[in-house]
């Protein structure tokens, strides 16, 4: 957007906003990522006529070297933080925005991840020995061609990811007595790629009548009920570790060449049960059947990692949250 559109656009939005607060009553405005382009205008036009607005930015795993180093070049080229305030889950996260001058100390707040609580399934059908919590050939990859399902032309853990979701079906295939679940992180064109995936090996996974493929499960239900679990560059990876979960992460492929600058958690290994090769996730999944509480003893390493990675576990980030939108919406100056 030039300059005189995006002036155009500011005024049309000012004359407005103005009055649509005032006719609904809106006292604050909220974001939910800083990088969410859409966002940016209007949420900083409302600053600007009176009514604050502030970010719950989502995006808070940084747990790899170039994830970290391509999150500071691009606040670096961004304009600097423009709206009231944004809270995060972690100091990590804090330390990286303020240490790349992208806002002031005064303007970000850590105050925990707010996850929803869910009610305890325990029905029979609930319960899954192997979860894998799927992921697509471009997850955690910063760079122009960034999304979760690059082209093969472009970086990506393109067989990582092929592989991994084979072996899954796989094991679900050879042990119908097993229980498996797939979980994308959404629907539609995740759900594509692993049919594509199957139907490439001749396989038809509605034959499999013990393999779950599903976006919809809640995951912290899941990881609560189920035996073994596979996950790679996830939060889900640490949200199974402090339940004292047999945690699988694949690490072969491109994660131990090319792209391993973009593993997460590398430091911290010793913590999971690291599949260094398809016939090793095998052995691993085995071995978590036999062990399944095999980790019991790292538990309170796992939970500090959590808490440094994740967000505190202290169990009050609602009551933070609730304290700064007060304090933001004492500060409209709409009138």
């Amino acid at each position: 957007m030039d300059s005189e559109v995006q002036s155009k656009f500011y005024n049309f939005l000012k004359l407005f906003l103005k009055k649509y607060y005032k006719l609904t009553k809106i006292n604050l405005v909220i974001g939910t990522a800083i990088h969410y382009r859409q966002d940016v205008d209007w949420g900083n036009v409302s600053k600007t006529i009176g009514v604050p607005y502030i970010v719950l930015h989502k995006e808070n795993l940084y747990a790899s070297e170039r994830h970290i180093e391509n999150i500071k070049k691009k606040l670096k080229q961004r304009q600097r933080f423009q709206a009231s305030h944004v809270i995060v889950h972690n100091e990590v996260v804090k330390k990286t925005w303020v240490g790349c001058k992208f806002i002031d100390h005064k303007d970000i707040s850590v105050c925990g991840k707010l996850v929803k609580s869910v009610e305890q399934v325990t029905s029979e059908n609930s319960f899954f020995d192997l979860v894998f919590f799927s992921f697509g050939p471009g997850v955690s990859i910063s760079n122009e061609h960034t999304n979760m399902f690059p082209e093969r032309r472009h970086p990506g853990f393109h067989n990582l990811c092929r592989i991994t979701h084979l072996e899954v079906i796989n094991f679900a295939i050879k042990n119908p007595q097993k229980r498996v679940i797939i979980k994308p992180k959404w629907g539609g064109r995740w759900i594509d790629y692993i049919n594509n995936l199957a139907r490439k090996e001749n396989i038809k996974l509605k034959e499999i009548t013990n393999l779950v493929i599903d976006e919809k499960f809640n995951s912290f239900s899941v990881i609560e009920n189920s035996s073994v679990i596979i996950s790679f560059n996830s939060t889900t990876v640490l949200e199974a570790a402090i339940k004292n979960k047999y945690v699988i992460i694949p690490y072969f492929e491109e994660a131990k060449k090319d792209l391993k600058g973009y593993v997460q958690f590398k430091t911290y290994f010793d913590l999971f049960e690291i599949a260094e090769s398809s016939k090793d996730l095998r052995k691993k999944i085995n071995l978590g059947f036999k062990n399944p509480k095999k980790h019991n003893s790292l538990l309170k390493k796992r939970i500090k990692l959590y808490e440094l990675l994740v967000s505190s576990m202290k169990g009050n980030s609602t009551e933070k949250y609730i304290e700064i939108f007060k304090q933001q919406i004492r500060e409209n100056t709409l009138k």
